[in-house]
């Protein structure tokens, strides 16, 4: 969830209409993970995004975890928290 909107995208075509989104709103965007944790069939992700606004050249930094789960070795859903606690409550995390 960016921006206060939650948005699903499925697929091989909505991982490319979230690059194009991405692009429209930002001049540049890196994400850093500090942390991976193997959770079995799921990864977690922890770590921070920064990012430039295309129009505004505002510069933005956050808090952002990752959640993906996987089979055969293929991510089948990959899921971002810009809020730590809500991706460590929903991979069951207590710390």
């Amino acid at each position: 969830m960016l921006g206060g909107e939650e948005r699903i995208y499925h697929g091989h075509q909505g991982l490319r209409d979230l690059v194009d989104d991405l692009r429209g709103a930002f001049a540049e965007t890196h994400s850093k993970y500090s942390e991976i944790r193997d959770l079995g069939d799921r990864t977690i992700g922890i770590g921070r995004l920064r990012a430039v606004g295309k129009e505004s050249g505002a510069e933005i930094e956050s808090p952002i975890c990752t959640i993906a789960e996987w089979k055969n070795g293929k991510a089948t859903s990959v899921r971002t928290w810009l809020d730590p606690e809500e991706a460590r409550k929903a991979a069951g995390l207590r710390e």
